[in-house]
């Protein structure tokens, strides 16, 4: 594997990494805003809970793999 094509593969996950965490964001805000709506019509909300317990986990996972995905572009292109 070539130099060039090593921080090509980097860039390549960084950038789906950061996709990822746009879409867990996006999916975490429709659930909140599905809670809302849902509390405002004095319905259950248990789907919603407990995909929101389980989204926050993975938002911090997704933030973590990024940052540890930036460190390696920073190290790998000095």
């Amino acid at each position: 594997m070539t130099t060039k094509q090593i921080q090509s593969d980097i860039a390549e996950a960084i950038e789906l990494s950061t996709k990822l965490r746009e879409m867990i964001y996006k999916l975490h805000q429709n659930t909140c805003s599905e809670m809302s709506e849902k509390e405002k019509q004095g319905k259950p909300m248990t789907e919603e809970r407990l995909l929101s317990e389980t989204i926050i986990p993975m938002i911090s996972d997704a933030t973590q793999l990024h940052g540890k995905l930036a460190m390696l572009d920073n190290i790998y292109n000095e």
